[in-house]
């Protein structure tokens, strides 16, 4: 028999590092699959549901953890209050547990476990690996550790343009504050410093251009409405790209109002296009100076 361990009852569990991880998806409410992220092999997947799953203990590589979901089979979300169980073996039942009580609730691709290489076998951790909640930021890491690209944020320094025009854009601006700082604490990186220096030589409602003190420093954003002359910080635009053609800023990038609709988002029905959508941003974001201007 399995042991049974009971959502936000346990951190960690040991698992052997040989043979198969064999995986059940049982108890859900809404019809949903299994999807095995992150791995050096190709799962095998069982049965036309897909509720089942196994592949190799060794696919679980020390510089890419594999993240074990629950994916919706409509693309709509989980109910509000809806949970899932999962058993787990591993080696041929050496290790068998039955996970209890999982949270999918309003997600449309929901994390179950993960596991991750440790010395002198595997870990096994709940969810995203034991932070609880995870934001978009948070989340948006997640998938890029598990395809192994770039996934720590650049930005050490976020400069906002406190000009009036901005004033109608506080709700973006705040999105993408929480944003980086999801990103940051879940790669253990420290949060961007965030400054607001006044524009236009007024420190209340200025309008020109934003006065940006070493705007060339290593890891420095400015987020503004309205391209800088040649020669300043990096930028991250909020606006039409026809204004970034028309006033172009080399290595800015332009987040379009589909970006912007996910940064604000509140639910957590993230799912394949909401990375697709953001990844443009992500890939600018963790490139630093090298990123090209989209």
């Amino acid at each position: 028999m399995p042991d049974i361990l009971n959502s936000s009852e346990w951190e960690r569990v040991a698992l052997p590092d040989t043979g198969a991880i064999k995986l059940n998806l049982v108890s859900r409410r809404t019809p949903a699959r299994l999807v095995v992220l992150g791995g050096a092999t190709t799962p095998k997947y069982l049965g036309a549901d897909h509720t089942a799953a196994a592949f190799p203990a060794r696919s679980v590589l020390s510089d890419r953890p594999v993240s074990v979901r629950a994916t919706t089979a409509t693309g709509e979300a989980f109910s509000g209050d809806e949970r899932v169980d999962l058993i787990v073996d591993a080696n041929g039942q050496e290790r068998s547990f039955l996970l209890r009580g999982l949270d999918v609730a309003g997600q449309v691709d929901a994390a179950l476990i993960r596991l991750e290489r440790a010395e002198g076998g595997l870990l096994m951790r709940p969810g995203e690996g034991g932070a609880a909640t995870l934001g978009l930021g948070g989340w948006c890491v997640r998938r890029r550790q598990e395809s192994g690209e770039p996934c720590a944020p650049a930005v050490r320094r976020l400069v906002v343009d406190t000009s009036a025009s901005m004033r109608a854009h506080a709700g973006r601006v705040r999105a993408l504050e929480r944003f980086l700082s999801d990103m940051a604490a879940t790669t253990g990186a420290d949060e961007p410093r965030i400054e607001r220096p006044p524009a236009g030589g007024a420190p209340r409602h200025g309008v020109g251009a934003v006065d940006v003190p070493d705007p060339r420093a290593d890891g420095t954003v400015l987020l503004t409405d309205v391209p800088p002359a040649p020669g300043g910080a990096r930028c991250l635009i909020i606006g039409p790209a026809q204004l970034a053609r028309a006033l172009p800023s080399p290595g800015s990038f332009v987040a379009d109002d589909a970006v912007w609709a996910e940064l604000e988002r509140t639910d957590r029905a993230f799912s394949a296009s909401t990375l697709a959508t953001l990844t443009p941003l992500l890939d600018w974001l963790t490139a630093g100076e090298k990123g090209d201007a989209r």
